[in-house]
C-alpha cells in the first residue's frame, strides 16, 4: 500500500488498509521508544544489582526485589511485542482502533502525558504507603505485601500471555488463555487493585476529609482504566471471536462466579 502511494498510483490504493498501516506505525512509533527506555533501565539495574544483597537489604527486601523484577519483565516482554509484528508468526496487526477517545484514554496513561496529569490533577498519593501504616503489624504487613505481589504477578502474567502479540490500540488476535480465562481485563483489574493496597489513600494523618479526597482521586484513575477497557472492547467486538468470548466471560468469568456464590448464599436476589 505504501509503495503504491510513493509511486503515485493513488487510484489503486486501498484507503482503509492504508489507514490501518499508518495507524499501526503511529502506535509503534509512540510506544516502542517508551518500552525500550524502560526496559533498558530495568536491565541496567538488574546487571548492576547484587540480587542476594538486595534480598537481604531489609526485612522486606523480598518485596522490593520482586516488585522491580515483575515490572522489568512486563516492559521487556511488552517491548518485544511491538517489534515482532510478523505475519509469518500470526502476530501481525489485524486492525488498529482509530477512534479518538480510544487514543486519548490510552495515551494519557503514558509518558509524557501521565506525569503531568497525575501530579497536577490526580495526585492520590500522600507519600505514606502500606509499609508505613502496617509497620506495627508485621504479620499483616507480610500478607499485605504478598497480596500486592500476587496482583502484580497477575498483571505481568497477562502481558506474558500475549506472547509476541502485545500492543496497545491494536487487534493482533483474540486472547482467551492465562488470566483471560477469568476476566476480559485482568491486567487493568490487578493493577488498579494494587494501587489501592500500595498507597492506601483511605488512610490519612491529616483528616478523614483528606482520606476521602485522595480516595476519590484514585477512583478517578480507576475510571480512566474502566473507560480504556470499554474502548478496547468496542474495537475488538468487531471480531466475532471476541464477541463470543465476551458472552462466555459474562457467564463463566470471575465476576459471574462470584455473583453465583453470593446468590447461592442469599446475598443477592436470584433475578426471578
Amino acid at each position: 500500500m505504501a509503495g503504491l502511494v510513493l509511486l503515485g498510483r493513488f487510484t489503486e490504493v486501498n484507503v482503509p488498509l492504508l489507514r490501518t498501516f499508518v495507524a499501526g506505525w503511529l502506535v509503534k512509533g509512540f510506544f516502542l521508544p517508551f518500552m525500550f527506555d524502560a526496559a533498558y533501565h530495568d536491565v541496567e539495574w538488574l546487571l548492576a544489582t547484587d540480587l542476594r544483597e538486595q534480598l537481604l537489604a531489609s526485612q522486606y527486601g523480598w518485596y522490593e526485589l520482586s516488585y522491580r523484577m515483575l515490572f522489568g519483565l512486563d516492559v521487556i516482554w511488552g517491548g518485544a511485542g511491538y517489534l515482532l509484528t510478523l505475519r509469518l508468526f500470526q502476530t501481525h496487526v489485524r486492525s488498529v482502533d482509530q477512534s479518538l477517545d480510544s487514543w486519548v484514554v490510552c495515551l494519557v496513561c503514558y509518558t509524557p502525558f501521565w506525569p503531568l496529569i497525575s501530579t497536577s490533577y490526580l495526585a492520590y498519593e500522600d507519600g505514606l504507603y502500606w509499609g508505613y501504616w502496617l509497620a506495627d503489624y508485621p504479620m499483616v504487613k507480610t500478607a499485605w505485601g504478598g497480596t500486592i505481589l500476587i496482583l502484580l504477578g497477575i498483571y505481568c502474567w497477562a502481558t506474558v500471555s500475549f506472547g509476541a502479540r502485545f500492543s496497545n490500540l491494536t487487534h493482533r488476535g483474540i486472547l482467551t488463555n492465562g488470566p483471560y480465562r477469568w476476566s476480559k481485563h485482568p491486567a487493568y483489574l490487578a493493577k488498579n487493585l494494587s494501587w489501592w493496597l500500595i498507597s492506601m489513600p483511605f488512610l490519612s494523618e491529616t483528616s478523614l476529609a483528606e482520606a476521602a479526597r485522595l480516595s476519590i482521586l484514585l477512583l478517578a484513575v480507576n475510571a480512566i482504566y474502566y473507560w480504556r477497557a470499554k474502548t478496547e472492547e468496542r474495537h475488538l467486538a468487531h471480531d466475532p471471536v471476541y464477541a463470543e468470548y465476551m458472552a462466555w466471560i459474562a457467564h463463566h468469568g470471575l465476576v459471574a462466579k462470584l455473583r453465583d456464590v453470593c446468590r447461592s448464599r442469599g446475598a443477592l436476589p436470584s433475578g426471578r
